[in-house]
């Protein structure tokens, strides 16, 4: 029998699910007031990948992460509550769920049960005059999603693949994404980089070209988004079982490329790779 989970294997997001290009928000009328949903999700999961998950459960919608957000309380005292920005992947859906709208702009900060609810609001719709410039990014926009898998479909033509309309959304901000879409012939990966991590898009290309036997191929590169498309490697994935044999396998071949790599030092730190001083 499997266990229940409780809150202690858990976490809670409170959820500014958009539609309609940001035009459009799920608000909850309570009676202590407006508050946002909130989803739960498994701890030390894929964030984006659970909430998506979670919100087809919860709401049978089919949706996309963008961001993160955490707003603290006026007070100081009552701690800082986190949210994520979320869209409906068609927009007429969220009307099912939620046929009457509320002119959201309109909406004071007291209507709320939760004024960090309506901070959080304010910042996601870019109400509030002082957004941090951390929100900053190139999938910080509603519609991201959208654009990133249209880059994903016309490189993907070349090759002679079509984008089959499914994938699977693992991380998601401001600046990093990181993407399965499936294909007509396989899947491809999307990702993006922002710091600190902003180096992996050249460390990356380094290696594909040093060592292509033990990388995927690069599909096209992305440069304003700091981003890359991949081939998605053959073989067994090691989060779909449990194979002790695919887990041995994986290590060797980490450890052919280590080895390989060791002629290529001077290379491999040129393209941003940090080193370890020795002596």
């Amino acid at each position: 029998m499997n266990a229940v989970p409780t809150e202690h294997d858990t976490d809670t997001w409170r959820i500014l699910l958009f539609a309609g290009n940001g035009e459009e928000l799920l608000i909850l009328k309570r009676p202590k007031g407006l508050c946002l949903p909130e989803l739960h999700i498994p701890r030390h999961q894929r964030v984006a990948a659970s909430l998506n998950a979670e919100a087809e459960r919860t709401w049978s919608l089919e949706t996309v992460c963008l961001t993160p957000l955490s707003v603290s309380h006026p007070d100081q005292i009552s701690g800082v509550v986190r949210y994520h920005i979320m869209e409906v992947r068609r927009s007429e859906d969220l009307a099912r769920i939620a046929p009457k709208t509320v002119n959201v702009a309109a909406v004071k900060a007291d209507a709320f049960s939760d004024v960090r609810d309506y901070l959080a609001v304010c910042r996601a719709m870019k109400l509030a005059a002082d957004l941090p410039s951390g929100d900053a990014g190139p999938f910080s926009e509603f519609g991201a999603f959208e654009q990133i898998s249209a880059w994903v479909e016309e490189r993907l033509k070349p090759l002679g693949r079509n984008w089959d309309h499914t994938f699977h959304q693992l991380q998601a901000s401001g600046s990093f994404a990181l993407i399965r879409f499936g294909t007509t012939d396989g899947a491809v990966w999307f990702k993006a980089t922002g710091g600190p991590n902003q180096r992996e898009l050249a460390i990356t290309k380094r290696l594909s070209a040093l060592f292509p036997k033990f990388m995927p191929a690069i599909v096209s590169v992305h440069h304003d988004w700091n981003a890359w498309l991949t081939t998605e490697a053959h073989g067994e994935s090691l989060d779909s079982g449990r194979n002790p044999e695919a887990w041995c396998n994986a290590a060797s071949s980490l450890a052919e490329l280590q080895v390989a790599s060791i002629g290529h030092t001077s290379s491999i730190l040129g393209s941003g790779a940090l080193g370890t001083a020795s002596g």
